[in-house]
């Protein structure tokens, strides 16, 4: 996201600064001067709200619905990722993810969280959770071979839908190494749409999110902003692209 929306804001003739942490700060003209802000997979709180002082665009897959915004419905994504799993026979579906994300999982304010949750109470199936608590590919891949041999074979998941790209790299490695065959025994789902994942073997299916097209709205909406502050809210919802490829 940062490269897309530095190239276009430097073909307009501004200059990008990246501020990460607290949003408020970021957002008050008073502490870091600037002419408008877009704010990544970061909602407002209302008790920072007072001090926003700039022109914001929301973007993301966590976006606010009261600024300008470009939100990814990942809740779309998920279940067209489940309604191809299921299509493929494969309906004991587990939910891989960062332990830190979840508090407990089905409570987090995620859409790929309540498209998996609400289509699995569908179907009459039970969510199946497995927390990685690592971090990056090793901690993807420990994780679940950690979770996998503490389970019986009988319970085992045909298929595992990862909260990131990085999870399932970690994930398939580990899958290749244990001898199970993906996507005959467990087929492998990512999100993000990372280049790494089209050369994983198999190759990754992954929910690949809209990263150019978001970026370049979002600098669209700012803009806008900047020469017509009292102009209309603007809005958009893009939905991220099911890439099939060998590994679901």
């Amino acid at each position: 996201v940062l490269g897309h929306v530095q190239s276009l804001a430097q073909a307009d003739g501004y200059e990008v600064v990246v501020v990460s942490g607290g949003t408020a700060d970021a957002l008050d003209s008073a502490h870091l001067p600037a002419d408008g802000a877009i704010v990544i997979d970061k909602r407002i709180a209302p008790t920072e709200e007072d001090r926003v002082t700039v022109p914001v665009v929301s973007m993301g897959a966590y976006f606010d619905r009261s600024v300008d915004h470009v939100g990814i419905d990942l809740y779309a994504g998920t279940v067209a990722a489940l309604t191809h799993l299921g299509s493929c026979g494969k309906k004991r579906v587990a939910y891989v993810a960062w332990s830190h994300f979840t508090a407990p999982l089905s409570e987090k304010d995620d859409g790929r969280i309540h498209a998996y949750t609400e289509t699995l109470a569908h179907r009459a199936e039970s969510p199946r959770w497995l927390p990685i608590k690592g971090v990056g590919r090793q901690g993807a891949y420990d994780g679940v071979r950690t979770l996998w041999r503490g389970a019986n074979v009988a319970d085992l998941p045909n298929a595992l839908l990862c909260l990131d790209d990085v999870i399932a790299v970690g994930v398939l490695a580990f899958l290749r190494d244990a001898g199970v065959r993906v996507p005959e025994d467990v087929a492998v789902i990512g999100c993000d749409g990372i280049e790494e994942g089209a050369f994983q073997y198999p190759p990754l299916t992954t929910l690949a999110q809209p990263v150019a097209e978001a970026s370049r709205l979002a600098w669209q909406f700012l803009r806008c902003r900047l020469a017509e502050p009292d102009a209309p809210l603007q809005s958009v919802i893009l939905t991220p692209e099911l890439v099939l490829r060998g590994s679901a």
